[in-house]
């Protein structure tokens, strides 16, 4: 009984951590847009001061070399992770919290900078680790589950989140199980259901925020008219 009632508890768990995430996700997204936004008014309003700061903001941004693995191809660490399947406690070591937090900040400030970065591999990056690092603080209080799976859905999960394609995420889980030889496919395919669920239940499925804050500018300002989409 207490078993079961210990499985019940993992699941809701799960999906209250996913949901949290999914929310700092949004955050995440919704921040480093509005941010864009000010570095492209600031430089028809204010291009001497933005001239001046940008080189500034640019070597702030790039101390994240003095965290571990928190600058450079980022999703190199996460095939890493994937390549470490037997090895449940290596994110750690591989990517301590810090640095995740330093790569978040640095991608704010660059793009704030007037940088050219896509949020996409933070919000992947922020969904895995943050969610590795809550299971393992309290996976004394949890039913035990396969790295591999918890693995294959916070990642399944960050995808679904940066590109709103439920059904591309879903076949992600099938083609990267069956490349990497893995004997839990099935149990990989029904984690990750969850979270493509939990993910696409969370993002606005009508509109982009981008493109609606965008459109919204385009008959504001002059600088937006050149863009087309």
């Amino acid at each position: 009984m207490n078993l079961i009632i210990k499985r019940v508890f993992t699941f809701i768990f799960i999906v209250v951590t996913l949901f949290f995430i999914g929310y700092v996700c949004q955050l995440y997204k919704h921040t480093f847009i509005k941010l864009s936004l000010a570095s492209k008014l600031n430089i028809v309003k204010n291009p001497s001061v933005l001239y001046l700061l940008s080189p500034l903001f640019f070597w702030i941004a790039s101390r994240t070399f003095l965290f571990k693995n928190a600058n450079g191809p980022l999703m190199n660490n996460v095939y890493t992770l994937f390549k470490n399947l037997n090895e449940p406690n290596t994110f750690k070591k591989i990517i301590p919290f810090s640095s995740l937090l330093a790569a978040v900040a640095s991608s704010l400030i660059t793009i704030f900078s007037g940088g050219s970065l896509g949020s996409e591999t933070i919000i992947i990056y922020i969904s895995i680790l943050l969610f590795l690092y809550i299971f393992n603080s309290f996976k004394e209080y949890l039913v035990e589950i396969n790295f591999e799976n918890l693995l294959y859905l916070c990642y399944i999960f960050g995808v679904t989140i940066a590109f709103k394609s439920p059904l591309s995420s879903a076949v992600l889980v099938l083609e990267k199980s069956l490349r990497e030889n893995s004997k839990k496919i099935v149990s990989n395919f029904i984690f990750c259901i969850i979270g493509i669920l939990i993910a696409y239940s969370l993002v606005d499925k009508n509109k982009d925020i981008l493109l609606h804050r965008l459109c919204h500018l385009h008959t504001a300002h002059p600088i937006f008219c050149s863009i087309h989409f």
